[in-house]
């Protein structure tokens, strides 16, 4: 018996099968956990993408919840009766239900903060393992949280200042500088062969506005108020966009008749140098500021250039030099500025449209021109005034430390050849002055408002719309 016992110890034949027997609840549980857990895995990323489009469809342009933010005038918890349910229908959308044991729990919050709508959306559920209940986990418990924001359009205040002096006068393109140098090109003497339509209207034969208007020449002012007129037709849509649509105009397709301004995101007016230098110098109000766009628009079709009796002299009635057209001397930016300062005034938050967030949008070439009697004075916007007291870099400041932003657009001048100047007097006087433009009008813009152009066709208004468009995106107006 002890030779057996000993013999039956010492056998191994079967052990693997045993062992194997043994392990194999073992692996299998081990095997169906990890499939269990992978699954849980999925569940969970899943119910993270159901809450994050939650999330984001909850502050979408068209939710509910975004369009209530829109009344509201102050910040807090935005609330409306179908903000939950709007909410939990982009949830379920979203969500995968095999394998839950129970109805997720889902929770929204939206909350307004001065012009931004943000929402928190919280989700949780448990996941009903295969395996693992076998050992008494009969529950995997899910969580998601998600956020998500979005900015609402600002009430915002554009004053349009368009340059409208003599300078503008210059052809649009290379094309129609040729065009206009061909149509001059039998005129007198100082005259033959000249590239700008001034709008001189005291002698017939001055009046190279209408021979350019009389050979279909397009000129930069015409390039500007047909931009212009196009940027309302922009902003419009900008406002439908956004949910602030301006109120329908009338049957004639420009006035609005009347309705309550505060029910449109932007409010705009229209100003320029002046229609004639020796009747009314100075700034003009082109249209007044208003919400209603499809107006801003026709009158800025009106925009036209600048009256100057002579070319280049001094307005003489009888023995009297009246000085104040004297040698074209219409570009005086301080004292523009200086006049605008107090229209534009003070910019609020824009939150809302009792406190606007205020633009002030200049097109121009950038060509100081001013002087006395006695003296002329030509060179960079920031060119001393006779007339006013700080310079145009001043005024910029003061206007920008009101907290309105200054967008400018700057339509680049091309230098004159001795065909397109046949006197030789802007080569010799304009000319040299050209590298000293940019400068100080970019100093004068707010960061990232700045934009150069030089004309072709259809340019000025690109870069007017991408320019806008700059603007919007300063102010926080998501498109």
């Amino acid at each position: 018996m002890r030779l057996l016992r000993r013999a039956l110890f010492k056998e191994r034949a079967g052990n693997t099968a045993m062992i194997f027997a043994l392990l194999t609840p073992v692996l299998v549980l081990l095997g169906g956990g990890a499939v269990d857990l992978t699954n849980a895995s999925m569940r969970q990323s899943n119910l993270q993408q159901a809450a994050d489009a939650a999330a984001v469809g909850a502050v979408a342009r068209s939710s509910p919840a975004y369009q209530a933010a829109l009344l509201m005038t102050g910040d807090g918890t935005v609330t409306a009766s179908n903000i939950q349910s709007n909410a939990l229908a982009i949830f379920n959308a979203n969500r995968r239900t095999s394998g839950d044991t129970s109805t997720p729990s889902f929770n929204i919050s939206i909350v307004k903060t001065g012009l931004t709508v943000s929402s928190t959306v919280t989700a949780s559920a448990t996941f009903a393992p295969s395996f693992l209940g076998l050992i008494g986990k009969h529950g995997i418990n899910l969580a998601s949280t998600s956020y998500a924001s979005d900015n609402i359009p600002a009430y915002v205040n554009f004053y349009m200042l368009l340059d409208n002096t003599p300078s503008m006068g210059l052809p649009a393109t290379s094309a129609d500088i040729q065009k206009m140098e061909n149509a001059t090109a039998g005129l007198g003497p100082g005259l033959t062969g000249c590239a700008f339509a001034c709008h001189a209207t005291a002698s017939g034969g001055d009046n190279l506005l209408a021979v350019a208007t009389a050979n279909n020449i397009t000129m930069r002012i015409t390039e500007v108020a047909n931009a212009t007129a196009a940027l309302m037709s922009t902003a419009t849509s900008t406002e439908a966009q956004n949910g602030l649509a301006a109120p329908m105009p009338q049957a004639n397709g420009t006035s609005c008749g009347t309705f309550n301004s505060a029910s449109s995101e932007f409010q705009v007016g229209i100003y320029d140098f002046g229609a004639a230098a020796y009747v009314a110098p100075g700034l003009t109000t082109v249209s007044p500021l208003s919400a209603c766009l499809s107006q801003s628009k026709a009158d800025a079709g009106t925009v036209d250039l600048m009256q100057v009796p002579y070319n280049n002299a001094a307005y003489v009635v009888g023995n009297l030099n009246l000085g104040v057209a004297n040698n074209d001397q219409d570009t005086d930016f301080p004292y523009i500025l200086s006049r605008m300062a107090p229209i534009v005034g003070t910019a609020g938050t824009g939150v809302t449209s009792a406190a606007p967030q205020k633009v002030l949008f200049i097109v121009t070439d950038g060509m100081t021109d001013v002087g006395t009697l006695l003296s002329r004075s030509m060179g960079s916007f920031d060119t001393s005034s006779p007339t006013t007291t700080g310079s145009a870099s001043s005024w910029c400041t003061n206007i920008k430390n009101a907290g309105v932003k200054i967008a400018i657009l700057y339509t680049t001048y091309t230098k004159d050849g001795p065909d397109s100047d046949p006197t030789g007097w802007s080569q010799a006087n304009v000319d040299p002055l050209l590298p000293s433009i940019a400068a100080p009008l970019q100093a004068c813009a707010s960061s990232g408002l700045y934009y150069e152009v030089n004309p072709t066709n259809g340019a000025i208004s690109t870069a007017m719309n991408t320019l806008f468009q700059n603007v919007l995106a300063s102010v926080h107006i998501t498109k």
